[in-house]
């Protein structure tokens, strides 16, 4: 024998009235949230710019000499360009103690390379865009260091992909 179901029942399942408190408070629970960032004001940090390079140059270098405190040491390289581009991070502890450094991209917390001076020095190469960040950091305080910065030019893809505007045809096939 068939019984008949009655679909439009006034009861609610747990489900639905779970999703029902659940979803008004997600929205304002989003509406606070902002993603981590190397600009964020409770992790002051010294910012600067590595500039695009010119036709005629192949590289570019700042440096500059910190101490290490009792938080590490923060440097932002921001608007570094949206292709990829070497650079390369040396940090020199000027009397030869142990300094840890780290590479950041995102945020302070995204660490993608680290390491520790040896017998005082240390050199971290790779690529990136946009922006990332360097963390000194010492088990002392009062530690001189000196960090060397410097990018090559933008790695600019080789491909079909990029073509001249001057040459597109409109109305073709």
């Amino acid at each position: 024998m068939l019984k008949t179901v009655d679909v439009h029942s006034k009861r609610r399942s747990p489900r639905v009235m779970f999703l029902l408190v659940l979803l008004p408070m997600t929205a304002v629970a989003q509406e606070d949230f902002k993603p981590p960032s190397m600009n964020d004001k409770s992790n002051p940090s010294m910012k600067i710019q590595l500039p695009l390079l010119k036709d005629d140059e192949r590289f570019v270098v700042k440096g500059f000499d910190g101490v290490t405190g009792e938080t590490a040491q923060r440097i932002a390289i921001q608007n570094f360009g949206y292709f990829l581009r070497p650079a390369m991070v040396q940090v020199t502890s000027k009397d030869g103690r142990p300094l840890n450094v780290s590479i950041v991209k995102k945020h302070w917390k995204d660490i993608v390379r680290e390491g520790v001076t040896n017998n005082g020095s240390l050199e971290l190469s790779f690529k990136t865009a946009m922006e990332f960040g360097v963390m000194i950091d010492a088990t002392e305080t009062g530690i001189p260091f000196r960090v060397i910065l410097s990018a090559g030019k933008e790695i600019i893809p080789d491909s079909n992909l990029f073509f001249d505007a001057k040459s597109f045809v409109q109305g073709g096939t």
